[in-house]
């Protein structure tokens, strides 16, 4: 089994979590490959060579598609040049994931601005690795060992929400969910709940219709088909205490179920692509270019990505071989 690790966008903060993951003596037995710049990953070792004392740098694996040979110099100054290959990265390993060389990819941060201005028109991981595998659903979900958020829209403007949701949406997402909490998590008939749209779910239509054309019959759908789903909750209250009985919530939009997961899971946080035939999970931070000359980038939620991509494949490919017997 092999874990791919993207090193998505050099400029960041992606080369010191991924070396400084890798350096955690709990991910010793992983066998990972990075799809990266060799020379760039050497340099940043040699760096910070006596703080990374449980790696040897030449022990790792590497496969680089570019050959660029990016300096330092690079950090804390993004370019087209580093989302091109940024895109490239991914790209790579999305093609050896489909063909069995690799069974999962971990992708470090990258910028979705440099990304489209090297020549990728997606907004991000998640567009890009739904149009390279032809799946015609994705969907995001990001989790901790508190709470499990998936979203129902993603990276779109507030204004766009309300007509990016239909009962048929709705559907497709939960259903997704409902498999892959199953499958990939070992949760048996997963409880799911789904927030309202609107304040106080829309308090009978005073505050808004969406929750009595949309969400309530899509509800309706979801339990005569037998998940087992409960809602819309009002989100300004569900996360106080309820969200504790649920195993995962669904968010009708980005801010609305990530606010209080990066609240609680910040640090130790994975995002997980669900609906593609390949199992991808990232840190749920950014870039950080501000920082990115430093070593104080916490590798916590990139160590748990990996963690997280490295059972799930075990999992799944335990579970293949249970079927095939």
């Amino acid at each position: 089994m092999r874990i791919a690790i993207t090193a998505g966008d050099l400029a960041g903060v992606s080369g010191i979590i991924i070396l400084k993951a890798i350096n955690n003596l709990q991910l010793k037995d992983i066998p990972l490959i990075i799809y990266g710049d060799q020379y760039f990953f050497k340099k940043l070792y040699e760096k910070y060579e006596i703080k990374l004392k449980n790696l040897n740098i030449d022990k790792v694996e590497f496969k680089d598609p570019i050959q660029k040979k990016f300096s330092l110099d690079i950090l804390g100054n993004p370019s087209s040049e580093i989302g091109e290959a940024a895109g490239v990265y991914f790209k790579t390993a999305i093609n050896d994931a489909l063909i069995g060389k690799v069974d999962a990819i971990v992708t470090a941060p990258l910028s979705k601005e440099y990304l489209i201005k090297g020549g990728f028109n997606f907004a991000g991981h998640t567009g890009m690795l739904q149009k390279l595998t032809s799946s015609s659903n994705s969907v995001m979900m990001l989790y901790g060992d508190q709470l499990k958020v998936a979203l129902l829209t993603t990276h779109i403007p507030l204004s766009k929400v309300s007509q990016n949701i239909s009962i048929e949406s709705i559907k497709k997402v939960v259903s997704i969910v409902n498999t892959h909490l199953n499958g990939w998590f070992g949760i048996d008939k997963p409880k799911i709940a789904i927030l309202g749209l609107n304040p106080h779910s829309g308090e009978m239509g005073v505050l808004g219709n969406e929750e009595i054309k949309i969400i309530n019959p899509s509800i309706q759908i979801l339990k005569n088909s037998g998940i087992d789903i409960s809602g819309p909750f009002p989100s300004d209250t569900f996360f106080y205490k309820k969200y504790r009985e649920f195993d995962v919530v669904i968010a009708i939009y980005h801010d609305q179920g990530l606010i209080p997961l990066k609240m609680l899971h910040f640090d130790d946080g994975v995002n997980i692509t669900l609906g593609t035939p390949i199992i991808r999970t990232s840190p749920d931070h950014g870039t950080a270019y501000d920082i990115a000359k430093t070593f104080i980038a916490s590798e916590n939620s990139m160590k748990m990505a990996i963690l997280e991509a490295y059972r799930i494949a075990k999992r799944v490919k335990e579970h293949k071989k249970i079927k095939e017997y």
